[in-house]
């Protein structure tokens, strides 16, 4: 079968790739090797830029692009109709999103959409000695991994959890097929945007730095602490659902299984406890550090470094030290 991964990119504006963009296209990549198969990727855009030539480093068989205005925006009702159609044109056995928020909405209308199924939060596809499909997911916020068989004749729709990029990187196709393919008509716009959000600026996705403050900063006015260490590390603030719930931090500062999901180089967490909402959206860091006055806080369970002590001081202190060395530190 023709074409049997493809990974679906909607990039609402975005003219790049994003740290969960190529965390699919990466998990996409070792999947068609293992499976000896094809792999495509369909960019869902109102403007192409770059993205064409991003990809040439990747082993992609085959680029789809649908471009329209309407793309620049959020808008499931055309992203599940242009999905539909590039899937039924390619014949793709395997969808793969990354890992966005959208994906809870897309992946499971399109499997709707195609008669097929859809399982998300994805870590590994295999295929049993029968032919079966499994499907190897996290479950309980990551604090366990559910095995699914998939016995569904449609195309199998995989949003993927987050994961670490592959130490080595694979060997780019001498040639990409690129194909335009038209927006679909005839389909029923059962959403209508009334006024656009605003332009979004650095995603908390992407961030190598992510400092993270909970209810240990005491007070709203100690989260500019946090604030003021990302910026001095030339990263990005998060938050525990808790101090977002309580007007300390913005929504999209959330970290955690109800915000964003973060894979950052570094992870500073200064008063969070670690329950097991906020671990799912950071344990995969790369280096995580707690700073918590309680030893027996359960983010000391999941962290490289740790720090018993009074957060606010520490970050104080860090702060001084970031802006003697220029923030290099």
């Amino acid at each position: 079968m023709d074409n049997e991964f493809l990974v679906i990119l909607p990039l609402q504006g975005r003219t790049s790739l994003s740290q969960s963009d190529r965390e699919a296209l990466d998990a996409a990549a070792g999947f068609a090797e293992k499976f000896k198969a094809s792999l495509s990727c369909l960019l869902l855009n109102n403007r192409t830029g770059g993205l064409i030539e991003e990809l040439r480093s990747l082993p992609i068989d085959d680029v789809f692009s649908v471009e329209d205005d309407r793309f620049g925006t959020w808008n499931g009702d055309l992203l599940v109709s242009s999905a539909a159609a590039c899937v039924a044109t390619t014949n793709a056995r395997f969808i793969i999103f990354s890992r966005d928020i959208g994906t809870l909405e897309l992946a499971p209308r399109l499997a709707a959409r195609m008669s097929g199924a859809s399982v998300v939060g994805v870590t590994n596809v295999d295929v049993a000695e029968d032919g079966t499909v499994l499907v190897e997911a996290t479950a309980f916020g990551g604090a366990a991994r559910a095995n699914y068989q998939v016995t569904s004749l449609g195309p199998l729709v995989l949003g993927m959890a987050p994961r670490r990029m592959a130490a080595v990187s694979f060997p780019p196709k001498a040639y990409q097929r690129i194909t335009t393919l038209p927006v679909p008509t005839g389909f029923v716009e059962r959403v209508r945007i009334i006024e656009p959000a605003s332009e979004p600026g650095s995603r908390l996705e992407d961030a190598r730095y992510v400092v993270s403050g909970g209810r240990g900063l005491g007070e709203a006015k100690n989260f500019d602490l946090v604030r003021d260490l990302a910026r001095s590390l030339g990263g990005m603030p998060g938050a525990s659902r808790a101090i977002v719930d309580s007007g300390w931090a913005s929504p999209d500062e959330q970290v955690g299984l109800t915000g964003s999901i973060v894979s950052p180089e570094l992870y500073i967490a200064a008063g969070i406890s670690g329950a097991s909402q906020h671990m799912a959206g950071c344990s995969n860091a790369k280096v995580l550090c707690a700073i918590n006055t309680d030893e027996r806080a359960a983010i000391f369970t999941y962290a490289r470094f740790g720090i018993i002590d009074d957060c606010k001081a520490v970050l104080a202190e860090l702060i001084a030290l970031t802006r003697a060395s220029d923030g290099r530190g």
